[in-house]
Protein backbone atom coordinates (compact mmCIF):
# COMPACT_ATOMS: atom_id res chain seq x y z
CA UNK A 1 0.00 0.00 0.00
CA UNK A 2 1.37 3.40 -0.95
CA UNK A 3 1.71 5.65 2.14
CA UNK A 4 -0.19 8.91 1.83
CA UNK A 5 1.57 12.13 2.78
CA UNK A 6 -0.41 14.90 4.52
CA UNK A 7 -1.72 17.53 2.13
CA UNK A 8 0.59 20.58 2.33
CA UNK A 9 -1.02 23.78 3.53
CA UNK A 10 -1.02 26.83 1.30
CA UNK A 11 1.32 29.51 2.55
CA UNK A 12 3.44 32.42 1.30
CA UNK A 13 5.57 30.06 -0.75
CA UNK A 14 4.61 27.35 -3.20
CA UNK A 15 4.44 23.70 -2.17
CA UNK A 16 4.10 21.08 -4.84
CA UNK A 17 3.74 17.35 -5.06
CA UNK A 18 5.90 16.01 -7.90
CA UNK A 19 4.26 13.26 -9.97
CA UNK A 20 7.08 12.07 -12.21
CA UNK A 21 7.41 8.37 -12.99
CA UNK A 22 8.99 6.38 -10.16
CA UNK A 23 8.76 3.05 -8.37
CA UNK A 24 5.18 2.19 -7.39
CA UNK A 25 6.14 1.73 -3.74
CA UNK A 26 7.40 5.30 -3.44
CA UNK A 27 5.02 8.08 -2.33
CA UNK A 28 4.72 11.38 -4.21
CA UNK A 29 7.58 13.75 -3.45
CA UNK A 30 6.88 16.81 -1.32
CA UNK A 31 8.82 19.83 -2.55
CA UNK A 32 8.72 23.41 -1.28
CA UNK A 33 9.92 26.01 -3.76
CA UNK A 34 12.05 29.03 -2.86
CA UNK A 35 10.50 32.17 -1.37
CA UNK A 36 12.46 35.18 -0.04
CA UNK A 37 15.47 33.81 1.89
CA UNK A 38 13.57 30.94 3.53
CA UNK A 39 15.78 28.10 2.29
CA UNK A 40 16.25 26.84 5.88
CA UNK A 41 12.48 26.47 6.25
CA UNK A 42 12.23 24.75 2.87
CA UNK A 43 15.18 22.43 3.59
CA UNK A 44 13.65 21.24 6.87
CA UNK A 45 10.24 20.62 5.32
CA UNK A 46 11.73 18.97 2.24
CA UNK A 47 13.96 16.61 4.19
CA UNK A 48 11.06 15.65 6.49
CA UNK A 49 8.67 15.50 3.51
CA UNK A 50 5.92 17.46 5.23
CA UNK A 51 4.88 20.92 6.39
CA UNK A 52 6.86 20.72 9.65
CA UNK A 53 7.98 24.32 10.31
CA UNK A 54 7.15 27.84 9.17
CA UNK A 55 8.92 31.18 8.94
CA UNK A 56 7.16 32.20 12.18
CA UNK A 57 8.59 29.12 13.94
CA UNK A 58 12.14 30.00 12.88
CA UNK A 59 11.67 33.67 13.86
CA UNK A 60 10.47 32.60 17.31
CA UNK A 61 13.49 30.32 17.69
CA UNK A 62 15.84 33.17 16.71
CA UNK A 63 14.32 35.38 19.39
CA UNK A 64 14.68 32.61 21.99
CA UNK A 65 18.32 32.10 21.01
CA UNK A 66 19.09 35.83 21.39
CA UNK A 67 16.51 37.17 23.87
CA UNK A 68 18.51 40.31 24.68
CA UNK A 69 19.01 41.39 21.07
CA UNK A 70 16.95 43.93 19.19
CA UNK A 71 14.75 42.23 16.52
CA UNK A 72 16.74 44.13 13.90
CA UNK A 73 20.08 42.91 15.26
CA UNK A 74 19.32 39.22 15.80
CA UNK A 75 22.49 37.32 14.73
CA UNK A 76 20.56 34.21 13.67
CA UNK A 77 18.59 35.70 10.75
CA UNK A 78 18.50 38.39 8.10
CA UNK A 79 18.32 41.96 9.41
CA UNK A 80 15.30 42.72 7.18
CA UNK A 81 13.31 39.72 8.39
CA UNK A 82 13.53 37.95 5.03
CA UNK A 83 14.93 34.74 6.48
CA UNK A 84 18.56 33.62 5.93
CA UNK A 85 18.38 31.60 9.16
CA UNK A 86 21.65 30.21 10.48
CA UNK A 87 22.60 26.69 11.58
CA UNK A 88 21.65 27.31 15.20
CA UNK A 89 18.06 28.16 14.27
CA UNK A 90 17.84 25.25 11.81
CA UNK A 91 19.11 22.72 14.37
CA UNK A 92 16.71 23.88 17.11
CA UNK A 93 13.82 23.74 14.63
CA UNK A 94 14.73 20.15 13.73
CA UNK A 95 15.02 19.25 17.42
CA UNK A 96 11.51 20.56 18.00
CA UNK A 97 10.24 18.11 15.37
CA UNK A 98 11.82 15.15 17.18
CA UNK A 99 15.01 15.09 15.12
CA UNK A 100 18.64 16.11 15.49
CA UNK A 101 21.72 16.40 13.34
CA UNK A 102 25.12 14.76 12.99
CA UNK A 103 27.83 16.96 11.46
CA UNK A 104 29.88 15.33 8.72
CA UNK A 105 33.59 15.51 9.47
CA UNK A 106 35.09 16.40 6.08
CA UNK A 107 38.53 15.23 7.19
CA UNK A 108 37.30 11.67 6.63
CA UNK A 109 35.32 10.03 3.85
CA UNK A 110 31.70 8.98 4.10
CA UNK A 111 32.85 5.35 4.01
CA UNK A 112 34.99 5.94 7.11
CA UNK A 113 31.90 7.25 8.94
CA UNK A 114 30.36 3.73 8.66
CA UNK A 115 26.90 5.23 8.26
CA UNK A 116 23.80 3.11 8.77
CA UNK A 117 21.74 4.72 6.01
CA UNK A 118 18.59 3.02 7.27
CA UNK A 119 18.78 5.17 10.42
CA UNK A 120 19.31 8.46 8.56
CA UNK A 121 16.26 10.49 7.54
CA UNK A 122 18.15 12.61 5.03
CA UNK A 123 20.89 15.19 4.60
CA UNK A 124 21.03 18.99 4.53
CA UNK A 125 23.87 20.77 2.75
CA UNK A 126 24.87 24.32 3.63
CA UNK A 127 26.69 26.02 0.80
CA UNK A 128 27.40 29.41 -0.76
CA UNK A 129 24.74 31.00 -2.90
CA UNK A 130 25.84 31.19 -6.52
CA UNK A 131 23.94 34.39 -7.22
CA UNK A 132 26.06 37.54 -7.51
CA UNK A 133 23.27 39.38 -5.72
CA UNK A 134 23.80 37.18 -2.66
CA UNK A 135 27.43 37.95 -1.83
CA UNK A 136 28.28 36.30 1.48
CA UNK A 137 24.91 34.52 1.60
CA UNK A 138 24.43 30.83 2.33
CA UNK A 139 21.93 28.33 1.01
CA UNK A 140 20.38 25.23 2.62
CA UNK A 141 19.62 22.20 0.40
CA UNK A 142 17.88 18.97 1.42
CA UNK A 143 18.55 15.45 0.11
CA UNK A 144 16.62 12.30 0.89
CA UNK A 145 16.64 8.68 -0.25
CA UNK A 146 13.58 6.54 -0.93
CA UNK A 147 13.69 2.72 -0.89
CA UNK A 148 12.18 0.84 -3.82
CA UNK A 149 10.86 -2.67 -4.33
CA UNK A 150 14.40 -3.59 -5.42
CA UNK A 151 16.50 -3.84 -2.23
CA UNK A 152 19.59 -2.71 -4.16
CA UNK A 153 17.96 0.50 -5.41
CA UNK A 154 17.45 3.59 -3.27
CA UNK A 155 16.43 6.70 -5.18
CA UNK A 156 18.14 9.82 -3.81
CA UNK A 157 16.73 13.22 -4.72
CA UNK A 158 18.08 16.76 -4.53
CA UNK A 159 15.26 18.86 -3.02
CA UNK A 160 16.91 22.23 -3.61
CA UNK A 161 14.10 24.78 -3.24
CA UNK A 162 15.49 26.65 -6.25
CA UNK A 163 14.76 23.70 -8.54
CA UNK A 164 11.44 23.44 -10.39
CA UNK A 165 11.14 19.88 -9.11
CA UNK A 166 13.31 17.41 -7.17
CA UNK A 167 16.24 16.00 -9.16
CA UNK A 168 17.19 12.32 -9.03
CA UNK A 169 20.93 12.25 -8.24
CA UNK A 170 21.68 8.65 -7.24
CA UNK A 171 20.17 5.17 -7.16
CA UNK A 172 22.07 3.64 -4.25
CA UNK A 173 23.73 4.62 -0.98
CA UNK A 174 27.14 4.22 -2.62
CA UNK A 175 26.23 6.42 -5.59
CA UNK A 176 24.86 9.09 -3.27
CA UNK A 177 28.05 9.02 -1.18
CA UNK A 178 30.11 9.64 -4.32
CA UNK A 179 27.74 12.39 -5.48
CA UNK A 180 27.67 14.32 -2.21
CA UNK A 181 31.44 14.06 -1.76
CA UNK A 182 31.88 15.59 -5.24
CA UNK A 183 29.58 18.44 -4.20
CA UNK A 184 31.67 19.03 -1.07
CA UNK A 185 34.89 19.11 -3.10
CA UNK A 186 33.44 21.61 -5.57
CA UNK A 187 32.72 24.06 -2.74
CA UNK A 188 35.14 23.25 0.10
CA UNK A 189 33.49 25.62 2.58
CA UNK A 190 30.20 23.68 2.37
CA UNK A 191 28.96 21.76 5.41
CA UNK A 192 26.91 18.55 5.45
CA UNK A 193 24.43 17.63 8.17
CA UNK A 194 22.81 14.22 8.58
CA UNK A 195 19.25 14.42 9.92
CA UNK A 196 18.37 11.59 12.31
CA UNK A 197 15.65 10.88 14.89
CA UNK A 198 16.61 12.09 18.37
CA UNK A 199 16.79 8.57 19.76
CA UNK A 200 19.22 7.54 17.03
CA UNK A 201 21.57 10.36 18.00
CA UNK A 202 21.21 9.54 21.71
CA UNK A 203 21.98 5.85 21.10
CA UNK A 204 24.66 6.65 18.48
CA UNK A 205 23.07 4.03 16.24
CA UNK A 206 23.54 6.13 13.10
CA UNK A 207 26.91 4.39 12.84
CA UNK A 208 27.33 0.76 11.93
CA UNK A 209 29.19 -1.27 14.57
CA UNK A 210 32.87 -1.82 13.80
CA UNK A 211 33.77 -5.02 12.01
CA UNK A 212 34.62 -7.76 14.51
CA UNK A 213 38.33 -8.34 14.99
CA UNK A 214 39.41 -11.61 13.37
CA UNK A 215 40.42 -14.42 15.69
CA UNK A 216 43.99 -15.72 15.81
CA UNK A 217 42.90 -18.77 13.82
CA UNK A 218 41.31 -16.59 11.09
CA UNK A 219 44.43 -14.43 10.84
CA UNK A 220 46.56 -17.57 10.45
CA UNK A 221 44.34 -18.81 7.61
CA UNK A 222 44.62 -15.46 5.82
CA UNK A 223 48.41 -15.45 6.25
CA UNK A 224 48.70 -19.00 4.94
CA UNK A 225 46.68 -18.09 1.84
CA UNK A 226 48.95 -15.11 1.20
CA UNK A 227 52.08 -17.25 1.60
CA UNK A 228 50.76 -20.19 -0.45
CA UNK A 229 48.39 -18.88 -3.12
CA UNK A 230 46.35 -21.49 -4.93
CA UNK A 231 47.65 -22.02 -8.45
CA UNK A 232 45.12 -21.30 -11.19
CA UNK A 233 44.22 -24.22 -13.40
CA UNK A 234 43.45 -23.81 -17.06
Amino acid sequence: MVPVLPTPTRNAYTSQMTSEKRNATQPPLYHQRQSLMLCAVHAINNVLQRDAVTKADLNRICEELAPNCSPLMNPHRNILGLGNFDANALIVALQQTGHDIVWFDKRTSLAEHRLDWNKIVGCILNTRRKSLASVGGRHWVAFRGFPTSDPDVVNYYDFDSKLRQPALVAKSHAQFSEYIERRLKELPDSQLLFVVPKEVLADRTWRLPPSPKPTVEEELVVEQRRSHPVAKTS
